[in-house]
């Protein structure tokens, strides 16, 4: 770092020999200077350790990404030498073959009901995907409205509760709390399996922070079906 003093090379040349000096207070103020110089190398090497221990997290770093970056290119390659290639190689012995021979035609047939079948596989395929988004985004908004209806319920419930302890009912005979259940139930009831691993909370979902009784508290009620 630039505000760290310099050291005071030039005193690496003192003399060790005590007739050098014309006093001991000449002697010790010397001492003083090479004491407080030493320190200012000490605290140079500490910082030159610290860059070279980030120099190395560094160069790690660096060495880990490029290992990344070659699996990636790697992975494009395979991916590339596995795809059909759009030339093929027509019946041939080694010499010119005319277009209208049999075998050439019952292989240009044989390649374009290929390459047919595998459009077709790729729009369904394609087609399956659109449909899986389209019942995805319905099932979202219809668990959001599961939540906002919970909620209601919820609150209702609160205000239902707080209405008959006015009255005197025993927290015993108060109704029980709306229940609902969870989004990893619901999705898998209405995607299927897949739906399942999707079952993450949404935002502003209803914890129930609220007991059986009607009261506020600071837990969370865990959603049954």
């Amino acid at each position: 770092p630039l505000n760290l003093p310099q050291p005071d090379w030039s005193l690496k040349r003192t003399s060790s020999d005590p007739g050098h000096y014309t006093s001991k207070q000449a002697m010790g103020q010397k001492i003083k200077e090479l004491t407080r110089n030493l320190s200012y190398s000490e605290a140079h090497m500490e910082v030159l350790y610290e860059n070279q221990e980030v120099y190395a997290a560094q160069t790690v770093i660096q060495d880990m990404t490029l290992m990344k970056m070659n699996q990636a290119v790697m992975v494009k390659e395979e991916e590339k030498r596995s795809k059909k290639h759009p030339n093929f190689t027509l019946p041939n012995q080694g010499f010119g073959q005319i277009w209208t021979d049999q075998k050439v035609l019952e292989v240009m047939q044989l390649h374009e009901e290929e390459k047919a079948c595998e459009e077709a596989e790729a729009a369904e395929r394609v087609r399956i995907r659109m449909e899986k988004q389209k019942a995805k985004a319905e099932a979202e908004l219809k668990w959001k409205r599961i939540v906002e209806d919970h909620k209601a319920q919820v609150e209702a419930w609160k205000e239902e509760c707080q209405t008959q302890k006015s009255r005197g009912i025993k927290v015993k005979d108060l109704p029980p709390k709306p229940k609902k259940m969870t989004k990893k139930v619901f999705l898998a009831l209405t995607l299927g399996p897949e739906g399942e691993k999707d079952g993450v909370e949404v935002e502003g979902e209803d914890n129930g922070a609220v007991n059986d009784k009607g009261d506020e508290t600071e837990g969370s009620d865990d959603d049954v079906a």
